[in-house]
C-alpha cells in the first residue's frame, strides 16, 4: 500500500486555508563587509520565514520564505545547498517569494540572490554575499530576518544575496485516500518518516456544517498506535466538502506534526481539492459529549445448547441467571452514538487462562462446549472512554451474583470450575453515581475440596454429555457413569480441607471405585453442577433380620437416586419415589 502514497506539496494541497501570518521585524545593523557603501544602489534586506496558522494549530511543512528588499526592477533567484551540493530551486524571476519542500530530510542553506534589471542589461559581475545562519525547525516557528545597514542606495551593484539555514524534519511524509477495497467508504492513511512509539489520529471537519455555524468535527478515530510507519483508517462520508486532518503524537503524547487537505465527495465522484480562497480561523473543536450521551451497549451472547441472542441498552443483563446453561461466547459493541471509540473484552477459560483481547463485535470465549468461561473483563476505548465508565458483575453457577467491578477488572470465579451464566453491565457517565458498591467481584474456592470436586465433576460431565441432551438426559448419563464404577468397601478418615461428601466424591472421581458413600457423593456433586438441588443422605439399610448398616444415596426433589444399589443388584434406582428391595 505504500506505493499509493503521494508526497506532500507545500504550495498545493497543504496550503489550503493556511494563511501566511507574522510581520517583518525591521532592519538591523548587519554590515555587508564586501561592498563599499558608496557603490550600493539596491539592497536585499532579509529573508522572512513565514508560519502558517490554522486556528490554534501551526503547521511546519516545508519552508516558505519572502525576500525583503529596497529597490526597483529587481529579479530574484533561490538556491539550496545541502552536504556541499547546491541546486537552483527557483531561477531568476520577479517573484520574491519561495515555497519549498525538500525531497529528503536534512539541513539546507537556502540563499536568495537579487539583481537589478535595466532594459536588457543583467550585469552579474559583482556578487555581494553575507553568511547569516538561521534555523527553523518543524517544532519551532522562528522568524528569521537578515537585516541591512545604513547604506546609500544611489550607486549601482549587480547581485546581492542572503542565506538562511533551514532544518527539514516533518514527521508526516505522505498521504493516501482511495476507495476501500474491503467494503464501503474510503481507506485513508498517512506515512511518517519512522515510528518511534507514535500515536496517530484522523479527524474530519464538515465545511457545510461549519459554514452553517454548527458543530463541524463529525468524525475522529481517536489516538491509536500501529506497528509500522503507516496509519490507516476507514471513513464513510456523506456528500459534501470536508477537511481531513491528520495528527501525529510522540510517546509523551505531544503533537509533533499535522497535515490537512480538502476532500469533495459527490455522487459519482470524489477528489481532493486545493482551494486557496478557503479559510478557517479559530475553529470550534467539536467535543462529543452530547453525542456520547446517546451511547448504548449491544451484547450478543451464545449460551450452551442455544443460538446467539442479543440485548441492547445503557444498562442490561445478558445470559440466563441461575439457569442450567452457561455463557460460551460474547460479542459486544457500542451503539447509537457517533462518538469515536469502542469496547474491548477478554474471557478467562479454566485451565487455559486469559484469552486474547477482542473488541467491537469480535467473538470471544469457547464455543466448543468443552471450555469453561469463568471470568470476563470489559473496558472502553477511544473518546467514548472520556465520558463513560463501564461497570459489571457476574452470576456464577451455583454461587450466585458476585460483587461489582469496573474498567477492565475481572469478574466471575477464579479456578473454581464454575461457569459464568449471566453478566449485568452498564454505562455510567463520568462523575455520576453508579448506584453500586464495588468489591468481591471474583470468588475463589474456599477449600481444596471445593476446587477438586468442581473440577472433577465438570470433567466427567463434559465427557459423558453433549449440547443436544436435555438436562434429565445429562443427569442420567452422569448417574450411569457412577453405576459403572467398582465397589470397594473403604472407610477412610476425611482429610482437612474437605467435607465428608467431598472426600468420598474425590476418591470415586480419581479411582472410580469406593463404597456407597463414594458412589452417591460423586453423583451428588455432578447433579449440583448441572443445576439440580441435590443432597446426599447418609442413612441406613435395614436387613431382613432387623439389623441395619450405614448406607448413602442422593435425593433430588423428593426422589431417590442410588447408583451403588443399582451396581450391586441391577435394580432401577434412578429417580424413584420409594425404594424397597432385597439387599441380603
Amino acid at each position: 500500500m505504500i506505493g499509493l502514497f503521494k508526497k506532500k506539496v507545500v504550495a498545493g494541497i497543504m496550503s489550503l486555508a493556511l494563511a501566511v501570518s507574522g510581520v517583518f521585524s525591521g532592519f538591523g545593523n548587519t554590515a555587508l563587509s564586501t561592498v563599499n557603501a558608496d557603490e550600493a544602489q539596491f539592497k536585499l534586506a532579509g529573508i522572512y520565514v513565514s508560519t502558517k496558522d490554522y486556528g490554534n494549530c501551526v503547521y511546519h511543512d516545508g519552508l516558505e520564505c519572502e525576500a525583503v528588499y529596497k529597490g526597483d526592477n529587481l529579479e530574484f533567484r533561490w538556491t539550496a545547498e545541502k552536504d556541499g551540493s547546491t541546486a537552483v530551486i527557483k531561477d531568476w524571476s520577479s517573484d520574491s517569494k519561495l515555497s519549498y519542500t525538500p525531497d529528503t530530510f536534512g539541513t539546507y542553506k537556502v540563499k536568495c540572490e537579487a539583481r537589478m534589471v535595466v532594459g536588457d542589461a543583467k550585469d552579474t559581475d559583482l556578487l555581494i554575499s553575507v553568511d547569516e545562519d538561521y534555523v527553523a525547525t518543524a517544532t519551532d516557528a522562528i522568524i528569521a530576518t537578515v537585516t541591512d545597514s545604513n547604506y546609500d542606495y544611489t550607486q549601482y551593484s549587480d547581485i546581492v544575496s542572503k542565506e538562511i539555514l533551514y532544518k527539514y524534519c516533518p514527521y508526516i511524509t505522505a498521504t493516501c485516500q482511495i476507495s476501500n477495497p474491503n467494503g464501503d467508504g474510503f481507506l485513508v492513511g498517512i506515512q511518517t518518516k519512522d515510528n518511534n512509539n507514535y500515536k496517530y489520529e484522523m479527524s474530519v471537519l464538515d465545511l457545510n456544517q461549519y459554514n452553517a455555524g454548527l458543530d463541524a468535527w463529525i468524525y475522529s478515530t481517536g489516538k491509536f498506535t500501529t506497528s509500522s510507519n503507516t496509519a490507516w483508517a476507514v471513513w464513510q462520508p456523506k456528500y459534501g466538502v470536508f477537511w481531513v486532518l491528520f495528527r501525529v503524537y510522540d510517546a509523551n503524547d505531544t503533537m509533533i506534526d499535522q497535515y490537512v487537505y480538502s476532500f469533495v465527495y459527490t455522487e459519482g465522484a470524489c477528489y481532493s481539492v486545493d482551494d486557496e480562497n478557503s479559510s478557517l480561523s479559530s475553529p470550534n473543536y467539536y467535543k462529543y459529549s452530547e453525542v456520547a450521551k446517546t451511547a448504548t451497549i449491544k451484547a450478543e451472547y451464545n449460551m450452551s445448547a442455544g443460538d446467539w441472542e442479543m440485548k441492547e441498552g445503557k444498562s442490561l443483563v445478558f445470559g440466563v441467571a441461575n439457569s442450567l446453561r452457561e455463557i460460551q461466547g460474547i460479542k459486544l459493541t457500542i451503539t447509537n452514538t457517533d462518538c469515536p471509540g469502542g469496547i474491548t473484552y477478554q474471557t478467562c477459560i479454566t485451565g487455559r487462562g486469559w484469552q486474547p483481547e477482542r473488541s467491537n463485535g469480535e467473538s470471544s470465549g469457547d464455543l466448543t462446549g468443552y471450555g469453561i468461561n469463568e471470568q470476563f473483563k470489559f473496558s472502553l476505548t477511544g473518546e467514548i472512554a472520556e465520558y463513560y465508565d463501564i461497570y459489571y458483575r457476574a452470576q456464577v453457577e451455583n454461587l450466585g451474583w458476585q460483587g461489582w467491578t469496573c474498567n477492565n477488572q475481572p469478574c466471575g470465579s477464579d479456578n473454581y470450575y464454575k461457569a459464568v451464566q449471566a453478566v449485568e453491565i452498564k454505562l455510567v457517565e463520568k462523575g455520576e453515581n453508579p448506584g453500586v458498591t464495588l468489591g468481591n467481584a471474583v470468588i475463589k474456592p474456599a477449600t481444596e475440596g471445593d476446587y477438586k470436586c468442581a473440577m472433577y465433576a465438570k470433567q466427567v460431565i463434559k465427557s459423558v454429555t453433549n449440547s443436544k441432551m436435555t438436562q434429565i438426559q445429562k443427569l442420567k448419563a452422569c448417574y450411569d457413569w457412577c453405576v459403572k464404577g467398582n465397589y470397594v468397601g473403604i472407610f477412610e478418615n476425611v482429610t482437612e480441607g474437605y467435607t465428608r461428601e467431598q472426600w468420598y466424591a474425590c476418591i470415586f472421581f480419581e479411582k472410580r471405585t469406593g463404597n456407597c458413600f463414594a458412589y452417591s457423593s460423586a453423583f451428588c456433586q455432578m447433579a449440583k453442577v448441572l443445576g439440580y438441588n441435590a443432597k446426599e443422605v447418609f442413612g441406613y439399610l435395614i436387613y431382613s433380620d432387623g439389623s441395619h448398616r450405614p448406607h448413602g444415596w442422593v435425593e433430588i426433589d423428593g426422589k431417590i437416586y442410588d447408583p451403588q444399589i443399582e451396581w450391586r443388584r441391577g435394580y432401577d434406582c434412578f429417580g424413584k419415589r420409594h425404594l424397597r428391595y432385597s439387599y441380603d
